[in-house]
């Protein structure tokens, strides 16, 4: 079972990944495309999970 932690997790990889991203490249575009990626996954993600019904 996926818990909102989790979600909140994958969220913040995404965003290092997106920081490691800009460290290298120095590309403005594609870093805010990864961290509105990064937010909007971890939004649906975690809207998903919570909204979900438990076992």
């Amino acid at each position: 079972m996926i818990r909102p932690r989790t979600t909140l997790l994958i969220t913040v990889v995404i965003l290092a990944v997106s920081a490691i991203y800009f460290a290298l490249s120095r590309d403005v575009t594609g870093t805010a495309m990864l961290v509105a990626l990064s937010i909007g996954m971890g939004l649906l993600g975690y809207t998903l999970v919570v909204g979900s019904p438990r076992d």
